[in-house]
């Protein structure tokens, strides 16, 4: 059964993550109406994004968000940023971003440009014959390069038979409008990585993530007889430090803290890994001859780390430090000797035990450095090397000892590194 409830809760949270990334922020922007009204407040907002459509709008942070159609309003952006007009085409009404607003307009939709020029009808540029309803009538140019010699009245010098749409028209149509006494704007169309996260924590988006993690795991069990114990026999013996490598996998949870900064939270992670070691030493025994040691151990548990993290925000890569401590509850634990003990006539016994007995649960302090970088929108690639020192999983107690010490039979500890890669949403 606990088998299968980690599978499921991967799962979950997957889906999860999956609905979180299709979230968006939201920037401080503005619609006009049909009316010619103004309503400043919150639009919504995605990096990578195409042109918005529907709008998405509200008056302040907790309103209810409304939705206009191209049709239903005149305008909107973002306050310092992208700006989007309705036009209306024999297509019907849709929305296109304003790269350069001023005598000549230029727009860009789904990588097209397009121009307007003293509230004419918008003209596609692309390759081949060109229609434009000026002052003066309907006038036909045989290509491009006519066009807009034509529309930019020579302002802007000769325009080659092979002039590039896509590489020039931004350039040329700023300098026509420079040229002019009329105003002309250039919009704001991208953001640093520093304003993303930003925008993205001020909006709330980012306050909370999830996502998935896996990756070696190191464990080292260190072990020995408390040498402050007297009265040691033959019979008490401990397996040497033994070191094992498994595959972790686990689920992580951030969780900004502050509303000053984005660069403190508070990180919760569930971690299932199992281990298993074996360890073989020789030593004298009292009939002058060898015991040779077999012992196998192995457990399976799972690792809750509670850490603070601090980041160093404003990039694409987003270095980070941890701290904090861990809980790791076993979950199953199995320890079996093998002594092959030999006289000094050769004579060989075998004797067999179980009585290491494992701990309910090892507490761990712990440290971790990493980085996060933004793949896109919210999915984020985590790469991090957790080092903890805890108690290990044995009890330092011995079991079943008529001898009844006062302190520790045992002295027991483990170091153990997470190297963990995964994904946050």
């Amino acid at each position: 059964m606990k088998s299968i409830k980690l599978p499921v809760l991967i799962i979950v949270i997957l889906f999860a993550g999956a609905n979180l990334s299709a979230q968006k922020v939201f920037r401080e922007g503005f619609i006009i109406k049909k009316s010619g009204e103004l309503m400043t407040g919150l639009v919504e907002y995605s990096d990578k994004q195409d042109i918005p459509d529907p709008c998405r709008f509200k008056r302040f942070d907790i309103a209810r968000t409304v939705e206009y159609k191209p049709s239903e309003i005149k305008a909107f952006g973002y306050i310092n940023g992208n700006r989007y007009e309705s036009r209306e085409t024999a297509k019907g009404s849709s929305f296109y971003e304003v790269i350069i607003a001023g005598k000549i307009t230029l727009f860009e939709k789904e990588s097209a440009y397009f121009l307007e020029k003293d509230n004419s009808k918008l003209v596609e540029l692309k390759k081949g014959s060109v229609t434009f309803d000026s002052k003066q009538g309907t006038k036909e140019f045989k290509n491009i390069s006519e066009f807009l010699s034509f529309v930019t009245e020579g302002k802007t010098g000769t325009i080659s038979d092979n002039f590039n749409v896509k590489t020039g028209i931004v350039t040329l149509i700023a300098n026509y409008n420079r040229a002019n006494v009329d105003s002309y704007y250039i919009y704001k169309r991208s953001y640093t990585e520093k304003q993303l996260s930003q925008l993205a924590w001020k909006s709330g988006a980012v306050k909370s993530r999830f996502g998935i993690i896996t990756g070696p795991d190191f464990y080292l069990q260190n072990i020995k007889i408390n040498p402050s114990i007297y009265g040691i026999s033959d019979a008490d013996y401990v397996p040497k430090s033994a070191r094992n490598i498994s595959q972790a996998i686990g689920l992580t949870y951030e969780r900004m803290i502050s509303r000053r900064t984005d660069r403190l939270s508070l990180i919760i992670d569930l971690i299932y890994a199992s281990h298993d070691f074996y360890s073989y030493s020789e030593r004298s025994n009292n009939l002058s001859g060898t015991t040779r040691d077999d012992a196998w151990f192995s457990y399976k548990g799972i690792t809750v780390p509670l850490m603070f993290r601090y980041s160093f925000t404003g990039g694409r890569f987003v270095p980070y430090v941890n701290l904090g401590a861990a809980y790791q509850y076993i979950l199953s634990g199995n320890y079996f000797h093998s002594a092959e003990v030999e006289s000094y006539y050769h004579e060989i016994n075998t004797v067999q035990d179980h009585d290491l007995l494992f701990r309910k649960g090892e507490i761990s302090g712990l440290g971790s450095v990493g980085t996060r970088v933004r793949l896109t929108g919210r999915i984020n690639l985590n790469i991090s090397l957790m080092v903890q020192k805890g108690q290990g999983f044995f009890q330092p107690k011995k079991p079943a000892d008529s001898r009844n010490y006062a302190g520790n039979f045992y002295v027991v500890g483990s170091v153990r590194s997470l190297l963990m890669a995964g994904l946050t949403f």
